[in-house]
């Protein structure tokens, strides 16, 4: 078993160890949307064994469950973390949710916020609907509101220009991922339009562009 001293004396001090653990990490999120810190201690079992959070600041367990994560509203199809007396639900995703982020619909900072107003509840990149029980982002001073998922893209921990040997894909040349392109163009692959998170091939004379998940 690989515990660090953080840990160890985490976990000594609030409950004595399943036979059955092979891991123990702690994942600390100090978030300004919630009411208080999260703080988590993740334990990773064997199969067929359950798996628990211990939420140390409240007392409060985190079971494992699959419904939609409160944080980027996604459906938790590989698991998430549901308190059983808030019913707040966290998934990876949701927990690395960075809390400010930048986008081109605002000048200012998008900060990450939760707050359950039903008659503001529009995306002003997608310009759909909003949950109100779902985090999304907004610049207090512009009033700009928009889903995790329309402000940091797809792929949020992609940097941009990122290189693609030309082995790892089908193309001939060596390729780069940009989260975003001057004009929009057609997909070599598919043929619809790449407006974001695209794949250029990095020689001058070839047009080759595609949409991340076509090559």
């Amino acid at each position: 078993m690989k515990v660090s001293k953080l840990t160890a004396m985490d976990v000594e001090n609030c409950f004595q160890l399943p036979a059955s653990l092979v891991f123990i990490t702690i994942i600390t999120f100090i978030s300004n949307v919630q009411r208080h810190p999260l703080k988590f201690l993740i334990t990773l079992s064997i199969p067929n064994t359950q798996t628990q959070v211990f939420f140390f600041d409240k007392g409060h367990t985190l079971m494992m469950t699959w419904e939609k994560c409160n944080g980027c509203g996604n459906d938790c199809w590989h698991g998430a973390f549901r308190c059983g007396k808030c019913r707040f639900a966290l998934d990876f995703r949701g927990l690395t949710l960075p809390h400010s982020a930048l986008h081109k619909i605002d000048e200012h900072m998008l900060n990450l916020t939760y707050d359950d107003d039903k008659e503001q509840c529009y995306c002003d990149i997608c310009e759909q609907e909003r949950d109100p029980n779902f985090w999304y982002y907004s610049c207090s001073i512009c009033n700009t509101s928009a889903h995790p998922k329309c402000v940091l893209g797809e792929f949020p921990f992609l940097k941009d220009g990122m290189k693609w040997p030309y082995v790892d894909h089908p193309h001939r040349h060596d390729l780069k991922f940009f989260r975003n392109v001057e004009s929009y163009s057609k997909c070599s692959d598919c043929g619809k339009l790449c407006p974001e998170e695209v794949i250029k091939c990095e020689k001058p004379t070839c047009n080759y562009i595609t949409h991340y998940h076509c090559p």
